[in-house]
């Protein structure tokens, strides 16, 4: 799960929108625009794996494992 610190809206990985700009990887709130950070804890040969770095871990925020690398080529 995410969660924006906007508007607190939760949000599973799959209902994401997901962009990378010169704000960095980050997914954009569908409820009110607001700009979430995420970072990739992958390696950096294998699959992303991205979490939200500003929510306090939780059983929500377990990794998400990207299908393929540089998938934001």
């Amino acid at each position: 799960m995410l969660a924006c610190l906007k508007c607190l809206t939760l949000w599973v990985f799959s209902e994401a929108d997901l962009a990378v700009d010169d704000r960095g990887l980050h997914f954009i709130c569908a409820h009110c625009g607001g700009h979430n950070k995420l970072i990739n804890i992958g390696s950096p040969k294998g699959p992303m794996e991205l979490i939200q770095p500003d929510i306090t871990p939780t059983d929500t925020n377990r990794p998400f494992t990207w299908p393929e690398p540089n998938s934001f080529g």
